[in-house]
């Protein structure tokens, strides 16, 4: 493993949230050789691991990227979930968040940039505020703003502290994001500030570490970052085509 974004105060990545869920009791079960871990918050336990209320669903896949049965268990799950959470009608915007330059956290453009032009589908991506002088939010608030969609897909790489996760766990939320939420300040995207439902979605690539934390990726992250954002964009065609 080799570190690849430098120390907090750089490029900071959203947290991958289900490891720290231990005060709420998360729902397991296995499905076509994917482990899913659902974690539902409100009240004392958001509060206790401060964390936004709402959904958290993991997908645990370690073979997903040489696996393709495995990738298309991944694909069908999160399609479902998507269908689940997002309104039936109207146009949807998805934005790919981080930056097409770092392989780690290339996840969102990446996915992007494959999902299919389908008619309810509005694709853009943010970039990241040291290239562009705009925040993700900013960027993602003002296309609302004009474009007034049924929804938000946010997708994002994601930063974990378990080793087990890396490369590994995929989530879907209902409870928004905060881009560069590890220690950045990035908005919060989120149903309270669009006012329209917002669906986060995303895989950890990058492990943090140290304290005060240092992040790395493992040498393949983009074979994984690749085969990652073929799953999330077919996911996201396949529900917007429902």
């Amino acid at each position: 493993m080799r570190g690849t974004l430098g120390p907090k105060g750089e490029r900071n990545l959203s947290e991958l949230c289900a490891e720290l869920l231990c005060a709420a009791e998360a729902e397991r079960s296995e499905r076509d050789g994917v482990t899913t871990e659902r974690v539902r918050l409100a009240g004392a336990a958001a509060r206790k691991v401060r964390r936004a209320e709402g959904s958290y669903l993991t997908l645990r896949a370690p073979d997903f990227a040489a696996n393709r049965r495995t990738a298309e268990a991944v694909l069908r799950l999160l399609k479902e979930e998507l269908l689940a959470l997002l309104p039936g009608e109207g146009a949807i915007l998805v934005a790919g968040l981080g930056n097409r330059a770092a392989a780690a956290d290339a996840l969102g453009p990446r996915t992007v940039e494959r999902v299919r032009p389908v008619p309810r589908a509005r694709l853009c991506e943010t970039g990241v505020p040291g290239r562009s002088g705009i925040e993700s939010f900013d960027f993602v608030a003002a296309l609302c703003g004009r474009l007034r969609p049924a929804g938000v897909i946010a997708v994002d790489s994601l930063t974990a502290r378990d080793e087990g996760r890396l490369c590994t766990s995929f989530q879907v939320s209902d409870a928004g994001i905060t881009p560069g939420s590890a220690g950045g300040t990035g908005g919060e995207l989120s149903a309270r500030t669009l006012g329209v439902p917002v669906v986060s979605l995303g895989l950890s690539t990058v492990l943090a570490l140290f304290d005060p934390p240092r992040l790395f990726a493992p040498a393949e992250v983009a074979t994984y970052v690749d085969a990652a954002a073929g799953v999330l964009a077919g996911a996201i065609s396949a529900a917007l085509l429902s």
